[in-house]
């Protein structure tokens, strides 16, 4: 088939919609914010895509894998095998890296196993050859008169049975071998774990070290180096000695062993350091043992051309690019090293192509941004060469400044001209006029939204008039400076700021403006606001020392910092939108106060789902239950007793103005709104999450559902509504993700009420929308990792736009978009 067909999805808020995405094109799904754009790309196409997939394996193997639900739609046709490229941080752990993540890891631990030059970890010379006679005298200078075993190894860090060379050390009259550590005879030959690594060594004899047993000494270590390749290895009281003829320093007298790839992984006990456990730090600080390597000292003796692998991870992809391309092998090193090489540039070169050259291969995962970890992913996919895949992609412009946008547009067509299909989730312009096929969903959001409005080529999305994407498209205002130009009350001043790639720069923070700091991906706008402003400023209010701060003055001039970002506002489905922003409390004081509560004697904590008195005594007051089905995905069902009302019968009894609380728990924001307009307690917080674009929500959403974006809006709305003084930084990273054209102005309006409010509104952002309507912009660069770190601008941003940085000619560049 030509097309991937949906028909008849009803799934969440889709009205019984059904569109056509051409197979192998680059397909942009687009619409306001709770329009149903997820729902049908991730919900219902790459879900019954893993689905599809799952079905075909034995029921035993579906046990173990996660399974989704069954979507609710008649149909979908034409689907091929589905891979998503999701923003997922919480998943990336501290031992996961971007060397790891693209595979680029793997393959380095390879080349230095087998060509890595081994250099002494004591004094740092070159190891080389020597012969038995110096290995001989080393040892009866050091251990004469001490008894030692003398081992050669046979296995080393390998998953299997090895039953095989057990039976062949036995034949050859060996009956002491050493497995993973724990000396035993044989036979019997014991049943190793064949899914577990193991260690072993065959014990070639043992001897009292003295001059009088040197010569029976010769020949135990000859049988174990003929049988260990080279390689032995002596057990001397509770120490362990390596002997290598290959790698050997004469000036500290100690051996290397055979590196292998596992040597050099901190995921492995061979290669971990020992100290930190393989997570480069030990608390704040980086560990002193290996230096933030996560290294132990063997697995950074090895280098090539001068450089151990953790050195190596420390580079920046671009500076790691660069080394790779001028490695020169010969002769054997060179047929082993060239595939290997290959494999690297060609994956640290796909994440050049998504924007990422400034990450350094050994960044923690857990430290990257949404946008910067979805990149990473579809940098490992660029790599993977499938063919025939339909992969599904949430904004993947987010994190990314305007300059780096033609970069990613150009990875994605890479997976397309491949032969697959890409489909994303996407508000940006650039993007979208870079597609082959829109799909636009709306008109609203919540239950308004969920129909498609236009689906076909860029080009014919502007004649579409219920459309709010093509309104935004076609006004021009959109295209203007539309800063009010407010002066600063007063400054913040930070004076040498060194955080990561910051170069030791001073910076003057205006207050009482809507501030925005930008630049482009790795400038240093993290470092900047959240590690040395934000950390400082707490800092100063413990009492405690300045880092990577030399002096910050103006502090005086800030009563509160509050960091609004895109955790969830809840862990759990008892938390809700109305529970979060406080309207929840008025809304039972509202039933308590009804004659009915009053004759049964209710108080406020009766509407409450949370508490035994109120909730349904089935449920728990969740609304729901948890079925487990033995090989099918756990599935969740209404309770049968409250019907997924959460409440018991008596409290579902009390009515205000016609509806219980589990009918007003249901409501949208804007139905809620215009519910209790006569309460001003309600209407007033109400109007705020309507304005800010979260209409479509309902009070009783649990906040697992909500989206990073959603989550982030409803803790501003939760301060606008609560904040009653002025003097609070507001500190934003990126609030505009996840959101439609139409919904960044009425995130803009909420900005600049908390600012008319005496607050100030610090914004990390790319987005062009938020930068031109800012009060003073602060642009880093010039570039990412180490070419970043100083300001090129501080000031309106009309006089942005008199400059050459990256962020003023894309500045530019959308103001002529619009002419």
């Amino acid at each position: 088939m030509n097309y991937i067909e949906v028909i008849g999805a009803k799934h969440h808020n889709l009205k019984d919609i059904s569109v056509k995405i051409p197979r192998r094109s680059f397909t942009v799904i687009t619409g306001v914010s709770g329009s149903g754009k997820s729902t049908l790309a991730f919900d219902i196409i790459f879900v019954e895509g893993q689905r599809r997939y799952l079905e075909s394996l034995p029921s035993y193997i579906r046990q173990f894998l996660k399974l989704y639900e069954q979507p609710e739609v008649d149909l979908v046709a034409g689907l091929p095998p589905t891979v998503a490229i999701e923003q997922r941080t919480s998943q990336a752990g501290p031992r996961t890296t971007v060397g790891t993540l693209t595979e680029v890891s793997h393959y380095l631990r390879l080349l230095y196993a087998r060509v890595g030059e081994p250099f002494c970890p004591e004094c740092g010379e070159r190891l080389g050859y020597t012969n038995l006679d110096t290995i001989l005298a080393n040892i009866l200078e050091r251990y004469s008169g001490k008894k030692a075993l003398v081992l050669a190894p046979k296995v080393r860090r390998r998953k299997g049975f090895h039953r095989p060379i057990l039976e062949k050390a036995l034949k050859a009259g060996r009956t002491i071998v050493r497995i993973d550590g724990h000396l035993r005879e044989i036979p019997p030959i014991p049943d190793l774990s064949r899914y577990r690594e193991h260690t072993i060594e065959v014990v070639i004899g043992e001897i009292a070290i003295s001059l009088a047993s040197k010569s029976q000494l010769e020949n135990l270590f000859r049988e174990a180096f003929a049988e260990g390749q080279g390689e032995a290895l002596l057990l001397v009281e509770n120490e362990e000695i390596i002997l290598n003829e290959k790698a050997f320093c004469k000036k500290c007298q100690l051996s290397l062993p055979e590196p292998d790839p596992l040597l050099f992984s901190f995921n492995t006990r061979a290669g971990v350091c020992p100290h930190c456990g393989g997570l480069g730090r030990i608390e704040e600080n980086v560990c002193p043992s290996c230096e933030g390597t996560r290294l132990n000292k063997t697995a950074r003796a090895f280098r090539i051309n001068g450089l151990d692998i953790g050195s190596l991870a420390e580079l920046s992809v671009k500076e790691a690019l660069s080394f790779m391309e001028g490695l020169k092998f010969s002769g054997k090193k060179k047929q082993i090293a060239n595939p290997i090489i290959k494999e690297v540039l060609a994956k640290l070169g796909f994440l050049v192509e998504v924007g990422l050259s400034y990450l350094s291969l050994n960044r923690s995962g857990d430290t990257l941004s949404g946008g910067e970890a979805q990149r990473v992913r579809l940098a490992a996919q660029l790599g993977s060469n499938l063919t025939g895949v339909c992969y599904v992609l949430d904004e993947p412009t987010i994190g990314l400044h305007p300059r780096d946008n033609a970069l990613l547009v150009k990875a994605l067509y890479q997976l397309k001209e491949k032969g697959n299909t890409v489909i994303v989730v996407e508000h940006d312009e650039e993007t979208m006029r870079a597609a082959d096929w829109i799909i636009d969903l709306g008109p609203g959001g919540g239950k308004r939204g969920g129909q498609v409005l236009f689906q076909g080529p860029f080009s014919e999305i502007l004649k579409v008039e219920e459309s709010l994407t093509a309104n935004a498209l076609k006004d021009p205002q959109r295209y203007k400076l539309t800063s009010q130009a407010r002066k600063p009350a007063s400054f913040l001043y930070l004076k040498g700021a060194s955080a990561h790639n910051l170069k030791n720069i001073d910076v003057d923070i205006p207050v009482g403006v809507l501030l925005v700091v930008t630049g482009v991906s790795g400038a240093g706008k993290s470092s900047l606001v959240m590690e040395v402003l934000f950390e400082n400023l707490k800092r100063l209010e413990k009492g405690q020392p300045l880092v990577h701060l030399r002096e910050l003055r103006g502090a005086e001039n800030i009563r509160r910092t509050v960091v609004v970002n895109h955790t969830p506002i809840g862990r759990t489905p008892r938390s809700t939108p109305a529970t979060y922003v406080g309207i929840m409390d008025h809304i039972r004081k509202l039933f308590a106060a009804t004659p009915e509560a009053r004759a049964r004697g209710f108080d406020a904590s009766r509407f409450s789902f949370n508490l035994s008195e109120g909730q349904c005594p089935h449920c728990k007051g969740q609304g729901q239950l948890k079925v487990e089905m033995k090989f099918l995905p756990e599935v969740y069902m209404p309770c049968g007793v409250c019907r997924g009302a959460r409440y018991n019968e008596e409290t579902l009894t009390v009515r205000y103005k016609g509806k219980n609380i589990a009918e007003v728990l249901s409501m949208t924001m804007a139905e809620a709104y215009e519910f209790f307009k006569a309460v001003p307690s309600l209407a007033k917080p109400l109007k705020t999450l309507c304005d800010l674009g979260l209409d479509y929500l309902t009070l009783g959403q649990p906040s697992p559902s909500l989206s990073g974006g959603e989550a982030q809006r409803i803790k501003l709305a939760s301060e606008f509504i609560k904040g009653k003084r002025g003097g609070t930084l507001f500190i934003l990273d990126e609030p505009s993700t996840g959101l439609h054209p139409a919904d960044v102005k009425k995130l803009l309006n909420l900005f600049h009420g908390l600012v008319e409010k005496g607050n100030t509104v610090l914004v990390i952002e790319h987005n062009l929308e938020i930068i031109k309507e800012a009060d003073w912009v602060i642009d880093l660069g010039p570039e990412g990792g180490p070419e970043g770190g100083e300001i090129l601008y501080a000031g309106p941003v009309e006089g942005l736009l008199a400059t050459d940085t990256h962020t003023a000619c894309a500045l530019r560049d959308f103001f002529k978009a619009g002419l």
